[in-house]
């Protein structure tokens, strides 16, 4: 609705709502076999890692440092750190989420999470009513800016890639 309400986009935006991340990240590989997965040139991760917290861009790229701009320019609130894709990519979580997936198959994109309170994940407290009102609506802020400025604005830079390593931090 959000989307639809604003002029028109110039590229087409598909909301791949999956599931079975926590069987193997089925939901993200069982989508890049569907038709649709060979048109996309950027995607959007929304996580959650924990039930409250902003939403944090966690990983860009890879080496897209433009999306970290295109992040920055829209989000009415910002926020991230570029500690959380140094910590995943050095290995020190064991665990992986759709970004990895979509990352590996050769598509670039962000990652933004929830993540504070993540003591609580994949525990009895990791249920809908335990997530915190307030990050939604800060993801319901952000997700809608970033997206239409995605899919609104030329970008020859969704072709590059190999660059170097995104740094990003707020404020």
């Amino acid at each position: 609705r959000a989307l639809a309400a604003g002029p028109p986009l110039e590229r087409t935006v598909v909301l791949n709502i999956n599931g079975a991340e926590e069987q193997g990240l089925l939901g993200a590989e069982g989508f890049l076999q569907h038709d649709w997965a060979g048109d996309v040139t950027v995607f959007v991760d929304l996580e959650s890692a924990g039930p409250g917290g902003k939403a944090a861009l966690f990983q860009v790229g890879p080496g897209a440092a433009w999306l970290a701009r295109a992040y920055a320019r829209p989000a009415p609130y910002p926020h991230g750190t570029v500690i959380g894709q140094d910590i995943f990519q050095s290995g020190a979580i064991p665990s992986s989420s759709d970004f990895a997936v979509y990352r590996d198959a050769g598509l670039v994109g962000l990652d933004v999470p929830f993540y504070e309170d993540g003591w609580s994940y994949h525990t009895t407290r990791d249920r809908s009513w335990n997530v915190d009102p307030g990050s939604v609506q800060h993801m319901g802020a952000n997700a809608p800016a970033l997206v239409r400025e995605l899919a609104s604005t030329s970008r020859p830079e969704a072709a590059l890639g190999g660059g170097p390593p995104s740094v990003y931090y707020d404020l």
